[in-house]
C-alpha cells in the first residue's frame, strides 16, 4: 500500500472515530473512555508512522472539530496566553 493510500485510510478512520465521539457528546450521550483512547491511538499512530507531523495533526483535529461543532477548538475553549 502506498503512503498516500495509507494516509487516506488513516485519516478516514480518525475522522470516523472522532465524528462518532463528537456526535455522541453533542447529543448529550456518554463518550466511553475506551472509545476516546482508541481515537487518540489512531491519531498517535499517524505520528508514529510519519503519516503526519504534529502540526498537520493539530490542523486536522481542528478541522474535524470545526466540521462537527461549528468552531475551532480554540474558539470553543479559549486558553489565555501565558504571561
Amino acid at each position: 500500500m502506498s503512503t498516500t493510500l495509507l494516509r487516506d485510510a488513516w485519516e478516514r478512520e480518525l475522522r470516523a472515530r472522532l465524528a462518532y465521539l463528537l456526535r455522541s457528546l453533542a447529543d448529550g450521550d456518554d463518550a466511553p473512555p475506551a472509545l476516546r483512547f482508541k481515537a487518540e491511538g489512531v491519531a498517535e499512530t499517524g505520528l508514529a508512522l510519519g503519516l503526519v507531523s504534529a502540526a498537520e495533526l493539530a490542523t486536522l483535529l481542528d478541522a474535524i472539530y470545526r466540521e462537527a461543532c461549528g468552531a475551532t477548538i480554540a474558539e470553543r475553549f479559549p486558553y489565555p496566553a501565558a504571561a
